[in-house]
């Protein structure tokens, strides 16, 4: 896909989200059946009760794809002055290394938002402690059994991530047939792998944890094969909007509108990153 997502034929239009729909507190009856989930907490069944419809999903959808048509120049710009040495001191092309790091962090939450959110479309929730899908809760397997001690002592919100390409590996999961092939999941975990590695570098030993250099990677392979990941699955969900008799929002007219951004900054919508 030349030029990535800032050259596709579609963007951003927002649509009118009551600001204080998931604001309003409610009360549940004692008798409520909540079995699928078993003891999750007050905060998650909240969470449930103030999801958004497919087409609210879609708009916010179509805004964090904006945000990476803006960013993909500035990374891909970014990348080229890092992996550039000549002529350069150490201090200067570890500061430029450094600013990168940051770079494609950023643009890394941003993939793993535009995925939430079209799993979401679908009624897929990503949590800290497991995943909904076609109404089956599945937690996270017992670390004690397939993980190291030290991804048992892992923070929840770490599980949070994992969770969500975990997610796309579900059968049961209709983008698995975009985001499941072999090319596009070896991407994923590489970018993610990425992103791990050089937001943990302060706290690692640098004898221990000394990541490739940033010239080993092809960016360019990493972020095309998952932008063009999305704009797939983009018009997969736009599809089954409505199939199920939404109208999801479309054009680039209203692509510079100013309403409907605060989630982009609110810290109540994301995960601890």
């Amino acid at each position: 896909m030349p030029g990535g997502l800032a050259s596709s034929r579609w963007a951003a239009k927002p649509n009118r989200i009551e600001k204080n729909r998931c604001l309003r507190s409610s009360s549940r009856s004692s008798s409520t059946s909540l079995s699928l989930w078993g003891s999750q907490t007050d905060n998650f069944l909240l969470q449930l009760e103030c999801r958004l419809s497919p087409e609210q999903e879609y708009s916010r959808l179509l805004k964090i794809i904006a945000r990476l048509n803006w960013k993909l120049p500035f990374l891909k710009q970014g990348y080229s002055i890092a992996v550039d040495c000549v002529g350069k001191e150490q201090a200067q092309i570890e500061a430029c290394e450094v600013q990168f790091k940051l770079d494609f962090h950023e643009f890394y939450m941003l993939i793993e938002r535009a995925l939430v959110r079209l799993m979401a479309i679908f009624g897929i929730i990503i949590k800290g402690n497991g995943i909904l899908v076609d109404g089956n809760f599945k937690m996270n397997e017992n670390p004690a059994n397939k993980m190291s001690q030290d991804a048992a002592e892992r923070p929840i919100h770490h599980w949070y991530h994992a969770n969500v390409l975990t997610a796309l590996e579900d059968p049961k999961n209709p983008l698995n047939t975009i985001f499941g092939t072999p090319e596009v999941r070896k991407q994923l975990l590489r970018a993610k792998d990425l992103r791990n590695r050089w937001k943990n570098i302060d706290e690692a030993e640098p004898e221990k944890f000394k990541p490739p250099p940033l010239s080993a990677y092809n960016l360019e392979q990493i972020v095309q094969t998952i932008l063009t990941a999305i704009e797939h699955a983009h018009e997969v969900a736009a599809e089954y909007i409505r199939k199920n008799g939404g109208e999801p929002a479309n054009g680039t007219s209203e692509a510079a509108s100013q309403q409907d951004w605060e989630f982009m900054v609110d810290a109540m919508d994301w995960e601890t990153v």
